[in-house]
């Protein structure tokens, strides 16, 4: 009977070659995958980097005008409701006909006048 050798022992290829990790039936690494990259693919990777960090920045500046924005809205929409209460507050005023000083419709008062109206 004849002996059986073991997979991988150089004895011809065998399917456990054909498929190894290194891609070599020698076992070295391929210098292509694991050697210094060129200065095109250092520059593409360095455009990359790039345009993701400015990318970044951009995003965070647009977020925070956003936000100063929505604030400076708030802040307006909260001085227009002070004012809106200060609107209803407002009185209607009449000319005196003698001495020609505006005076409250509802409550008006003598201007110290003799000839005056009110």
């Amino acid at each position: 009977m004849q002996a059986m050798a073991p997979i991988g022992s150089g004895s011809g290829p065998t399917t456990c070659d054909r498929g190894s990790l290194t891609g070599r039936a020698d076992g070295r690494y391929m210098a292509a995958m694991f050697g210094i990259p060129s200065l095109g693919k250092l520059l593409v990777l360095v455009a990359i980097v790039l345009a993701v960090w400015f990318g970044f920045q951009f995003i965070g500046r647009l977020d925070r005008l956003r936000k100063d924005e929505a604030r400076l809205k708030k802040r307006a929409g909260a001085s227009r409701g002070k004012a809106a209460g200060k609107a209803a507050a407002v009185e209607d005023t009449v000319k005196c006909p003698t001495c020609g000083a505006y005076v409250s419709a509802r409550s008006s008062s003598s201007c110290g006048r003799a000839d005056c109206p009110y």
